[in-house]
């Protein structure tokens, strides 16, 4: 049991500094390096919560883990999705119908 809590938290902490930077920026200050591990955790806790609300029903179901995808393809697919919403954004600020589909299209196909 105490092999498994640590492995957990060792896998975390590996993806905490290969993919969101926590080993790879360096502070002078205390204050400095506690308020970079907030944001660094509150990153990672953003792109998990993201992933299990993708799941759905699959992952309310108490008792019982829930196998998700990678920390890579976790953001890969938060960017894509923040992309698409920033594009939607700006396209339906545009009035004509015809020029925001074609606008929409464009921005979407790259």
């Amino acid at each position: 049991m105490i092999y498994e809590t640590r492995w957990a938290i060792e896998v975390l902490m590996k993806e905490l500094k290969g993919s969101l930077g926590l080993g790879q920026y360096q502070m002078q200050s205390w204050i400095g390096i506690v308020r970079h591990l907030h944001l660094v955790a509150l990153s990672h806790l953003t792109l998990t919560h993201h992933a299990t609300n993708r799941l759905g029903a699959q992952a309310t179901k108490p008792h019982k883990d829930v196998p998700l995808p990678t920390f890579g393809q976790r953001l890969t697919v938060f960017r894509e999705e923040v992309q698409r919403e920033q594009i939607t954004r700006f396209a339906n600020r545009i009035r004509q119908l015809r020029v925001r589909k074609r606008v929409k299209e464009f921005l979407l196909a790259t």
